[in-house]
């Protein structure tokens, strides 16, 4: 579990992560859920990586860098499991945070470099 300083409503708030924020957020419980670190790492090998904890039936969060690209990953899952849904979550916990959700043919983008993701059937 990724643990830490969180910001809650304006507050500073321990062991509040972008991880719990998030799956509180979509209502997707945590132990459903598997992560992966797409961050400067090589894409494709995340993709796979992705595919194959989708296909195990996980709801897979992704910590993602700015040039992780939405479109490949909706592209790679319509191959792979054609139901997923894909939920950009972008500054999470700010008062300017956005939530988009979409699906393998309608991504949703994010709209700055401070995202994560949500991969899978929820």
């Amino acid at each position: 579990m990724l643990a830490g300083l969180g910001y809650l409503d304006g507050e500073i708030v321990s062991g509040i992560s972008s991880y719990q924020y998030a799956c509180a957020k979509l209502k997707i419980a945590m132990t459903k859920t598997t992560i992966v670190n797409a961050h400067a790492k090589d894409h494709d090998k995340a993709f796979d990586e992705i595919c194959f904890d989708i296909s195990r039936g996980k709801i897979v969060f992704i910590i993602a860098d700015p040039e992780f690209s939405t479109e490949k990953l909706a592209e790679k899952l319509e191959e792979e499991s054609p139901d997923s849904k894909i939920a950009v979550c972008e500054r999470l916990g700010y008062p300017d945070e956005i939530i988009q959700k979409g699906d393998v043919r309608n991504p949703p983008s994010p709209r700055s470099g401070l995202f994560v993701l949500f991969a899978g059937d929820f």
